[in-house]
């Protein structure tokens, strides 16, 4: 039974092993059963995995809940963006995208990368006087805007634009008028300078593999049994 035993908490340390190297970069809404993301701190996703985030898919609701918050750590603000692209059959068309901090303060938010490409993104030394750490990014519909308790919209007069607006207020409700554009439309929001929020705890990976090592022991318990009868 020691040698079974052992043989496969070996087996499951490589299992594990093999799980942490196989993990993606990618996050998909409702990943880790989180359900869909929603538009304030409370439901945002959480993002959790191992190392670098390179992507985030999902898809936008309709036009007065579609609005998609998701925790991010900055790892390195000096190469740290953020583009919008459209994702699956029906892709958005005409995104904005916010920074915000851990506490829910806007930061940085930019609506149209241009006058002819209407994606959104928050370009490479855009955020160079942030530090590392805990943040939170939003795709939300061109025009359904982020605004503070008293109704005041945190980056202005945003919508239709092509520059970095600065925030200014800590998010609470959504205003303005929203593109019905992107209703219920795919997106991906492309990321360097970014991991994911958090990192399985080692414990849980440790109970994975103790488990792995159990069925194990369990089945060559019933196979030495069999023999015996």
């Amino acid at each position: 039974m020691k040698l079974l035993l052992r043989a496969g908490l070996v087996g499951s340390l490589v299992l594990t092993i093999s799980m942490v190297a196989a993990a993606s970069s990618i996050w998909t809404e409702g990943d880790n059963s989180e359900g869909g993301a929603g538009g304030q701190i409370k439901s945002a996703n959480v993002t959790v995995g191992f190392g670098s985030l390179t992507e985030i898919i999902g898809t936008l609701g309709d036009v007065t809940a579609g609005s998609d918050l998701y925790e991010i750590y900055i790892s390195d603000p000096s190469t740290f963006s953020a583009t919008t692209t459209g994702n699956g059959s029906k892709p958005v068309v005409d995104p904005a995208l916010y920074l915000f901090n851990a506490s829910g303060a806007g930061l940085f938010g930019n609506d149209n990368i241009s006058g002819t490409d209407f994606q959104a993104q928050i370009p490479v030394g855009t955020t160079s006087s942030l530090t590392a750490g805990l943040y939170y990014i939003l795709i939300a519909p061109s025009g359904h805007l982020p605004e503070d308790k008293n109704g005041n919209s945190i980056f202005g007069a945003i919508t239709g634009q092509t520059e970095i607006f600065d925030g200014s207020g800590t998010l609470k409700e959504y205003g303005g008028t929203p593109s019905a554009d992107d209703a219920g439309k795919g997106y991906t929001i492309q990321l360097t300078g970014a991991e994911f929020a958090y990192t399985p705890e080692p414990g849980s990976l440790t109970f994975v593999g103790f488990g792995v090592a159990m069925l194990a022991w369990n089945r060559g318990k019933r196979q030495r049994d069999a023999r015996r009868s």
